[in-house]
C-alpha cells in the first residue's frame, strides 16, 4: 500500500496557490496595462481630433477673412460702410471724407482706435477696409453688454469721460495712427478724450471728432460743465493755435498747442467732422 506524503501535498498546494496568485496578479496587471493603454490611446485620439478641429476652424476663419478681404478689396469705404449698415454711411455721409484722409493707410499696417462700439458695425467696416494682416483695431465702449468676436479688434471697456480709465485701460495700447471719437458726442467727453489721447497719437497721425455741431444745436443736452462748445474750442485752435477749456488739464492743452499741425472742419449732412493732424 503506497505511503501518503503529507508534506509533499502541502508543498504542492502551496505551489498551486502561488501559481494561482501569480496568474491573478499577472492577469490584473495586464488588465490595468490594457486599460491604461486604451485610455492613453483614447486621450491621444481625442487630443488629435481636438487639434484637428481647431486647425480646421482656424483654417476656415482664415479663409473667411481672405474672402472678406478679396470681396472688399476694390470697394470704396462708403460701399463697405453701407454693406455693414454703419450710420457713418447713409445717415451722416462721413465715409467719403474718411476715405479722403485714410486711403494712404489702407494697404499698410495701421493702428486705429475708435471710441464707440455699439453693435460693432463700424468695427467690421474698418476690418474690411484695412485688410493688412498686421493692422490692429481697438474699440472703446462703457457698456458692459458689448461683446466683440472680431479677429483683429480688441474691445476695451472704459468711460471716455473718466480720465483715469482712459490712461489705465486705453493709453497702454498707445502709438495709434488714427483715433476716432464717435462716442456720446457730449462736449465734456469729447474734450477729456482729446486731451488725454492726443499724446498717444503717432506723429503725422489723425484725430477725428464726429458731430462737433450737436452741442451747438442742442446745448442743454450735449453740454453741462464746459462753458464753451467743442466747435468753438477747435475753431480757436484752428485760427489762433490756442485752447480754452475747463475740462482739459494745463499739460494736455500745452501738449496739443505744441504738437498739433492743423485743424480741419469738413461739412457733412447733419454735423461737421473735425480732423486734427499731429506734427510729423
Amino acid at each position: 500500500m503506497p505511503t501518503f506524503n503529507k508534506n509533499g501535498r502541502k508543498k504542492r498546494d502551496k505551489e498551486r496557490r502561488m501559481n494561482k496568485e501569480e496568474r491573478i496578479k499577472k492577469r490584473d496587471k495586464e488588465r490595468r496595462m490594457n486599460k491604461e493603454e486604451r485610455r492613453k490611446k483614447r486621450d491621444k485620439e481625442r487630443r488629435m481630433n481636438k487639434e484637428e478641429r481647431i486647425k480646421k476652424r482656424d483654417k476656415e476663419k482664415i479663409n473667411k477673412e481672405e474672402r472678406i478681404k478679396n470681396k472688399f478689396r476694390t470697394k470704396t469705404l462708403h460701399q463697405i460702410g453701407s454693406h455693414y449698415k454703419t450710420d457713418k454711411a447713409e445717415r451722416h455721409r462721413y465715409l467719403d471724407i474718411y476715405e479722403k484722409y485714410l486711403k494712404s493707410f489702407r494697404d499698410g499696417p495701421v493702428k486705429l482706435l475708435e471710441i464707440g462700439y455699439k453693435e460693432g458695425n463700424s468695427a467690421r467696416m474698418w476690418e474690411a477696409y484695412f485688410s493688412h494682416n498686421e493692422t490692429k483695431l481697438y474699440a472703446v465702449d462703457n457698456k458692459q453688454s458689448c461683446r466683440c468676436n472680431l479677429s483683429r479688434t480688441k474691445l476695451i471697456n472704459a468711460d471716455q469721460s473718466n480720465r483715469q480709465q482712459l490712461i489705465n485701460k486705453v493709453a497702454r495700447f498707445g502709438g495709434f495712427d488714427v483715433i476716432i471719437d464717435d462716442g456720446v458726442h457730449k462736449v465734456e467727453q469729447q474734450l477729456i478724450s482729446f486731451g488725454v489721447l492726443f499724446k498717444y497719437l503717432n506723429p503725422n497721425g489723425l484725430y477725428f471728432i464726429e458731430d462737433v455741431f450737436l452741442a451747438q444745436r442742442f446745448p442743454t443736452q450735449y453740454s453741462y460743465k464746459e462753458p464753451y462748445l467743442t466747435y468753438d474750442i477747435l475753431k480757436w485752435l484752428k485760427e489762433y493755435g490756442i485752447i480754452y477749456s475747463d475740462c482739459m488739464l494745463f499739460d494736455e492743452i500745452k501738449y496739443i498747442e505744441d504738437f498739433y499741425d492743423k485743424c480741419i472742419f469738413e461739412p457733412c449732412r447733419k454735423s461737421n467732422l473735425c480732423i486734427i493732424k499731429k506734427k510729423f
